[in-house]
């Protein structure tokens, strides 16, 4: 075992790697074992030890995230067709995923939620791409997803929404939405976004048709986005 230069600067900088990076299970059953064999090896050598647990649940870490980073730009056409075949069927002029995700947190440990429109298809000759100013928006600030927890689904006009949360109704209004549905995203173990869709136009789309066609394909999405659901090859 090579030497390593380790204290109490690299325990730092490995949790805030944890903290900003997702693991699969097989790294937390590696940290645990390695606890248990610095408790029975500390009296002799821990420096190289400790050492050699950090290589390697590090090395671990990196994989992991490259595996996932790779998987993401994977599945993005399969996505892309996704939200087109939505649009298409129900007449709508943009479809869209927007993914939740924890920033940081208060002092206490309680997370700050936000979420980002991190897929978006939109029909060009209808409307205009309004993903970029979806991002980083606090879930807090939002009453309408709030709402959306306890229901799972929202069809209706921006007026609708405006009853509800007055804020990101004009904010859709800016973005060309007068009529739109949405679907909560509820992967294996908790809510990983919303799928939806809008139009710009002033027919509204039929309740039924977006509630059967968001519910078809949202199985479909959760099936490539939820990674706690998904094995994930070496």
């Amino acid at each position: 075992m090579g030497k390593f230069e380790f204290g109490a600067d690299s325990i730092i900088k490995f949790i805030e790697y944890l903290k900003q990076n997702s693991l699969i299970k097989l790294t937390k059953y590696v940290l645990v074992v390695a606890f248990w064999i610095i408790l029975i090896v500390s009296a002799f050598n821990y420096r190289e030890v400790f050492g050699w647990v950090y290589e390697t649940a590090t090395k671990i870490a990196i994989e992991d995230h490259d595996r996932l980073t790779d998987y993401r730009i994977s599945i993005s056409s399969d996505i892309d067709n996704i939200l087109k075949d939505i649009c298409n069927e129900t007449g709508g002029t943009r479809a869209y995923i927007l993914e939740f995700h924890n920033g940081t947190n208060n002092p206490t440990g309680l997370p700050f939620n936000y979420m980002n429109m991190t897929y978006e298809y939109t029909d060009v000759s209808r409307t205009y791409s309004g993903a970029a100013s979806w991002t980083e928006l606090l879930i807090s600030r939002c009453p309408l997803v709030s709402k959306f927890y306890r229901s799972g689904l929202f069809v209706g006009s921006v007026d609708d929404v405006m009853e509800v949360d007055n804020k990101l109704a004009h904010k859709l209004i800016s973005d060309d939405v007068k009529y739109m549905g949405a679907i909560l995203l509820y992967g294996k173990t908790k809510p990983i976004g919303i799928l939806g869709v809008s139009t710009g136009e002033d027919s509204n789309i039929p309740y039924e048709t977006i509630e059967s066609v968001l519910i078809k394909y949202s199985h479909k999405v959760i099936k490539l986005l939820d990674v706690e659901s998904i094995e994930l090859q070496n």
